[in-house]
């Protein structure tokens, strides 16, 4: 979906290299809020831990693919989610 936006837009877009328009205790509050969206995103998952963890030989081999692999998994998709809407512009 990156590479296909991307091409067809040409590159990413006027978006990317827009600068913020939010300053001050707005843009704070715009920085609490989508922490607490990442925070119910997060809570979301733990919700479902138990699915992957019935397959684990013991409890504590799910953490390092907790730990390492939601938070950068998340984060992935994240960038390549404002790339494409970037380019899409």
């Amino acid at each position: 979906m990156l590479g296909w936006t991307v091409s067809k837009a040409g590159g990413l877009g006027p978006v990317a290299r827009l600068e913020s328009t939010v300053h001050g205790t707005e843009k704070t509050w715009l920085v609490v809020r989508f922490l607490m969206l990442g925070a119910a995103n997060c809570a979301t998952f733990a919700s479902n831990a138990a699915d992957f963890q019935r397959y684990a030989k013991k409890p504590s081999d799910v953490l390092l693919g907790n730990l390492i692999g939601f938070p950068l998994a998340n984060f992935v998709v994240v960038v390549i989610g404002n790339l494409v809407c970037a380019s899409s512009q």
